[in-house]
């Protein structure tokens, strides 16, 4: 059978030319339309390292001196005020865990970045995130460790860490030529970096997005947070708290009520008290919609070739009328002829699927693709994407092959002849 296809479509070259020429382009276009949307899901998909559900920011805010409400005996704002209000917020009964930070707010566009380089690994390097926390950090956030650790874990072990050690992400191990999920991270234990002064990586944490679109992880490190390297810049500090999940809505509207009145200590104020939820869907809203409409472009794209795909070989499947009728009258049976229909568009598609291969792999490595996990090509994604783009068109090539021929065979071959 397949001897006899083959021969049919050599012999059928010049009209199997045109149609090889359009399942060449179609599948490239649509393997480039896969592939943006299974980056996209993937991103998605993928776990961003922390969790933000019942969590809160507090922005600080100082009383002029021209208000009314300037208290003359406080003078000045100083660091202990703020710890007053800090202390405050810690035994009040609804919230779970109290962190200090400088540059590891979540959701935040501004990054304080440096540049780090293994001392044993040279291949090791790159920019590196640096974050100031206290150990409270990973409870509120729910990092978890990347042994398994648990946040509250990961926080003991932060309090003893010695003052020339480093937390770390994973990413942070990910040399040029290795993979980071190839590798034990427990062999880079006690690994020296050179960041601003050479530090020792004494824990890994899994790894962190600093927003839920990015496509790729962000090197970070984690060092212990002090006021005293703020200088007079205390009230830049970063207050975060995990409220108890069964009071999460009580507790708003409750410090709402009495944010100037009970968190206030001198002339320093809580000017706003802002859920990570909330700024979480403020700093994604443009991106969304950006990615909202591309998206829908995409797939309004991929659409019109499916459809369109559907139609040419509907359409030539409608015009072979009268070849299925001959094929019956000489004694093929229906599930014969239906059976070739569908192989001979199976090859052809196979046939056009091969050098289109070729051109995803050329528009990959000419980085024309989506960036993701720092790279335009990797063996699964083009594995995947190329599969998945396969049987996209194999269902439409069945259905536009299958559908007409069915019906076409259910006419007597008499008749059809007769109306050719």
């Amino acid at each position: 059978m397949l001897k006899t296809i083959w021969s049919q479509i050599w012999n059928e070259r010049k009209s199997n030319v045109y149609l090889f020429v359009e399942l060449l382009l179609i599948s490239v276009i649509c393997w480039f339309c896969v592939d943006f949307l299974f980056v996209k899901g993937s991103i998605y998909c993928q776990p961003k390292g922390f969790d933000v559900s019942n969590c809160y920011s507090i922005k600080f805010g100082v009383v002029q001196s021209e208000s009314t409400m300037y208290d003359k005996d406080a003078g000045e704002p100083s660091l202990e005020d703020l710890l007053k209000i800090i202390d405050r917020l810690k035994v009040h009964p609804d919230v779970e865990s109290l962190a200090v930070s400088y540059g590891a707010k979540p959701y935040k566009w501004t990054i304080a970045q440096s540049t780090y380089t293994s001392l044993s690994d040279t291949l090791i390097t790159g920019q590196v995130e640096t974050k100031r926390v206290t150990p409270e950090y990973f409870t509120v956030f729910r990092i978890h460790g990347n042994a398994g650790e648990s946040p509250e874990e990961i926080t003991e072990r932060f309090k003893t860490l010695p003052s020339d050690a480093i937390c770390g992400t994973s990413q942070l191990i990910q040399s040029k030529e290795k993979d980071v999920s190839t590798l034990d991270v427990n062999d880079f234990l006690n690994t020296v970096f050179s960041i601003r002064k050479e530090s020792r990586l004494a824990m890994v944490v899994n790894n962190i997005k600093n927003r839920d679109t990015d496509p790729r992880y962000s090197n970070s490190i984690f060092i212990p947070f002090s006021f005293q390297d703020l200088g007079r810049d205390f009230l830049g500090s970063e207050i975060s708290f995990r409220v108890k999940a069964n009071r999460n809505n009580a507790f708003a509207e409750q410090i709402k009520q009495g944010l100037q009145q009970d968190y206030r200590a001198g002339n320093i104020i809580v000017k706003q008290i802002e859920s990570y939820e909330s700024m979480q869907d403020q700093m994604h809203l443009g991106i969304q919609r950006e990615s909202k409409n591309y998206f829908f472009g995409i797939l309004f794209l991929l659409v019109n070739i499916v459809l369109g795909l559907l139609g040419i070989f509907w359409f030539r499947t409608q015009q072979r009328r009268c070849e299925l009728a001959l094929f019956m009258v000489v004694g093929a049976s229906r599930i014969h002829i239906f059976l070739r229909l569908i192989v001979e568009g199976v090859l052809l598609l196979t046939l056009a699927t091969l050098p289109a291969m070729a051109l995803d792999y050329m528009i990959a490595t000419n980085e024309l693709t989506t960036l993701y996990q720092d790279t335009y090509l990797t063996p699964l994604r083009f594995a995947a994407t190329v599969g998945i783009t396969y049987l996209l068109m194999l269902v439409m090539i069945v259905v536009g092959i299958g559908i007409p021929a069915w019906r076409a065979m259910q006419i007597e071959p008499a008749e059809a002849l007769h109306e050719e």
